[in-house]
């Protein structure tokens, strides 16, 4: 026989799983693509309380401190809808951001929702690697990059900056199996140690730049 205590836990647990049962959402993943300018995006979730009675909405977890999340009423009568809001903020990132937002009711430990916001901020100048080091022992010859821009938004590189005095950098073009630019690099002296940086400048239409950094480092 199940203990008392077993029984309440079930009896709670399936209280609980009808209560967020009694909610239906419109969606509960957004996915969205930043344009350059933008430094946050938002995604608006709508829920909707099916049930006969009012539940509470009591609090909202983020996963990641770049999204904030609000909702604009706590309390759902019968047939009222709320707006759950993400709101997501770039400052540095770069490339794919998966965070979510747990929805707790009231009473409950386990959220009666976990919603996934998917971001996608554009690497307009994509380098690889993003960073060339030689160290004592290793071989001294050129490294190179791959650089590739997506062409949405910028589809010619302006500039190459670098120290002359330390490295050598030749520019090279390549279709194949995807146009590119491949930088080869090689510092002029491997016997003096000195850190440097590569920076790439782009541009395209509708007066869109951007610029990429490849970090240099020698170590003898």
């Amino acid at each position: 026989m199940l203990s008392r205590i077993a029984i309440i836990a079930l009896t709670l647990g399936s209280t609980l799983s009808s209560l967020a049962s009694d909610l239906t959402w419109d969606r509960t993943e957004a996915r969205i693509e930043l344009l350059p300018h933008e430094t946050e995006v938002r995604a608006v979730y709508k829920v909707t309380n099916n049930s006969d009675a009012p539940l509470r909405i009591n609090k909202l977890e983020s996963s990641c401190g770049c999204t904030l999340s609000k909702i604009d009423r706590r309390i759902l009568h019968p047939g009222e809808t709320a707006r759950v809001t993400g709101i997501f903020n770039k400052g540095k990132r770069q490339g794919k951001t998966h965070s979510t937002i747990k929805v707790f009711l009231e009473g409950q430990n386990n959220p009666a929702a976990v919603l996934d916001f998917v971001t996608y901020i554009p690497v307009l100048i994509e380098t690889s690697p993003r960073l060339l080091y030689w160290k004592s022992g290793s071989p001294q010859k050129e490294k190179q990059i791959e650089l590739l821009l997506d062409t949405r938004y910028v589809n010619q590189i302006d500039a190459i900056k670098y120290d002359s005095a330390r490295l050598n950098v030749k520019e090279e073009s390549s279709n194949e199996p995807i146009p590119k630019t491949i930088i080869h690099v090689s510092p002029k002296r491997y016997d003096v140690a000195f850190r440097d940086t590569i920076v790439i400048h782009a541009s395209g239409s509708k007066g869109m730049r951007s610029e990429a950094r490849i970090h240099i480092f020698v170590q003898p």
